[in-house]
């Protein structure tokens, strides 16, 4: 149901490659996927991820109007550390408090791998999605 059939068959890595390869096509935006070359058998942990991705990327360009996203996956000791950084107009004030169901959604999903999401402006004022594995 929930789960990318490709993540299975094809891996993380390869699944996320080619759902950036389809949104930059279908929107006219730049993605940019930095990441180690490594592996997460645990189909639950895959699935997590890649909707967190999903997500954050539609929060980018719907919200945000970004014009370029940077996804960063890298392996940890113990898990893994996810960035995910855009161009777009950030946060407003009035919505720096407030978690939409996107966000919430992200924040749920990252609870069930255990690892920590969080949010902050990103250095020119766009913003930035980090999610932590470290178990």
């Amino acid at each position: 149901g929930l789960c990318p059939l490709k993540l299975k068959k094809e891996g993380l890595i390869l699944t996320i490659q080619k759902m950036i390869g389809d949104i930059e096509k279908m929107y006219n935006i730049s993605c940019n996927f930095i990441h180690d070359a490594f592996s997460i058998n645990d189909i639950n942990t895959s699935t997590n991820i890649y909707r967190i991705i999903q997500e954050s990327i539609s929060n980018s360009m719907k919200h945000g109007k970004a014009k370029n996203i940077e996804i960063t996956l890298r392996k940890q000791e113990k898990g893994f550390y996810l960035k995910i950084e855009d161009d777009g107009r950030g946060l407003s004030e009035e919505h720096k408090d407030k978690k939409g169901m996107g966000m919430i959604t992200m924040q749920t999903r990252a609870e069930a791998i255990e690892a920590t999401l969080n949010t902050k402006p990103g250095e020119k004022g766009e913003l930035c999605v980090e999610v932590f594995k470290n178990k």
